[in-house]
């Protein structure tokens, strides 16, 4: 998982949290005809629940109800910031306009076409500001292309403590392989990516409407020109009392069965 590496030491995605707004959709049917894309929404919504999983360290803080935690996140934010001054070692350019205290901390920071080392671009920019009370980031277009894949991410993360109790709420927007883009919520991820990843969610498919995933031993270590797909494992969708599944035969095919029929698909 090289790539989600670079993601979590370049501190871009560490903010995004397992909420989003499923923007009123209604929960989807589930038939033969849309069956092959809402595998490719619960597909893609996995791979998103691995990398924000792996990314995010506000998840991994534990349970401490303090403001604390979020000026400590305010202030490791500046410092993985200012400490990305040195990151296009392979061309491009990034641009910060950073402030900090104590107590708050705020800024922009902008890449285009920064070369991180390994084939791996960022573009786009990130926004923040934050205080002991509460923490707001925005990744806007923000693009990271590398190892045969590209994700962009637009996202408004907003934190808050009050009265002893820590909480973020996130609006985000994923863009599939298919172009279309999904909302995923109530992620919850285990595993690792040698033995595959387990992983629950909430997911809002923009065409067909709302499914609950549940994925088993998934796997992402395929290579060109397939990397970034997944080479084992499956996953269930499911909604309004029945469910599909979409089990990855090798890096390059799929089978996804719906109301016992199964069908072959390549990507």
């Amino acid at each position: 998982m090289k790539y989600l590496n670079i993601l979590y030491m370049a501190g871009l995605l560490s903010l995004i949290n397992a909420c989003s707004s499923s923007d009123g959709a209604s929960p989807a049917d589930i038939t033969a005809a849309n069956s092959q894309d809402l595998s490719i929404a619960a597909t893609e919504s996995t791979k998103q629940a691995v990398a924000t999983d792996g990314a995010n360290f506000l998840l991994k803080t534990g349970n401490e109800n303090s403001t604390d935690v979020v000026i400590n996140k305010v202030r490791e934010i500046v410092f993985e910031a200012q400490s990305l001054g040195i990151i296009c070692t392979g061309g491009g350019s990034y641009n910060d306009n950073i402030s900090g205290s104590s107590s708050s901390a705020s800024g922009n920071i902008t890449f285009s076409s920064c070369d991180v080392g390994d084939g791996v671009i960022i573009d786009g920019s990130v926004t923040f500001r934050g205080n002991e009370s509460n923490f707001t980031i925005s990744y806007n277009n923000l693009t990271i292309t590398g190892f045969g894949e590209s994700n962009t991410i637009n996202a408004t993360i907003t934190c808050t403590s009050t009265n002893s109790t820590f909480s973020c709420t996130t609006n985000t927007s994923i863009t599939g392989i298919d172009g279309r883009n999904y909302a995923v919520s109530n992620i919850s991820v285990s595993g690792n990516g040698f033995s595959g990843y387990n992983v629950s969610a909430t997911v809002t498919d923009p065409t067909h409407g709302i499914i609950t995933i549940n994925a088993s031993n998934v796997t992402f270590n395929c290579t060109a020109p397939n990397a970034g797909r997944p080479g084992s494992g499956s996953v269930t969708f499911s909604s309004n009392g029945k469910s599909g599944s979409v089990v990855f035969d090798s890096c390059s095919s799929y089978t996804v069965t719906v109301d016992g029929v199964a069908t072959s698909y390549t990507w």
